[in-house]
């Protein structure tokens, strides 16, 4: 299921390829379908489900994906882990909270926040390919 740092990926995925502020909602109603999605992990980290997966000893099945580690989500994801090593909240509950209020909307009439946001992630995009 979606956790925390897909969370963070989407929005940054978002941000970067769409110019839009935006990420997926931990509760989604699919009407072709007529089903309610959630998502109760979107506050769990990877490596905490990682962790209680080695603890407890649970299977795991390996993704077949042919691309599988080769996406654009990989590629945000060293990116953020790059930016983590550097700065501790740039991956923050905060940040997670400001991805999660633009989905709820909270966000969608102060443009003035979506444009210095953007503006601040393309600056450490920029920084992150000129340092590789």
């Amino acid at each position: 299921g979606h956790h925390y740092d897909d969370v963070l990926e989407t929005f940054m995925m978002n941000l970067c390829n769409e110019g839009r502020l935006g990420t997926f909602s931990p509760v989604t109603y699919l009407d072709r379908k007529d089903i309610t999605m959630i998502r109760p992990f979107v506050l769990t980290k990877e490596n905490e489900i990682m962790a209680f997966v080695e603890n407890h000893e649970l299977p795991v099945i390996k993704s077949l994906c042919p691309e599988d580690k080769e996406t654009e989500r990989e590629n945000v994801k060293q990116l953020l882990a790059t930016l983590e090593r550097g700065n501790k909240r740039i991956v923050s509950h905060d940040f997670i909270k400001l991805c999660m209020r633009k989905v709820r909307g909270d966000l969608e009439q102060d443009r003035s926040v979506f444009v210095i946001i953007q503006s601040e992630c393309k600056k450490l995009i920029d920084d992150f390919r000129f340092r590789r």
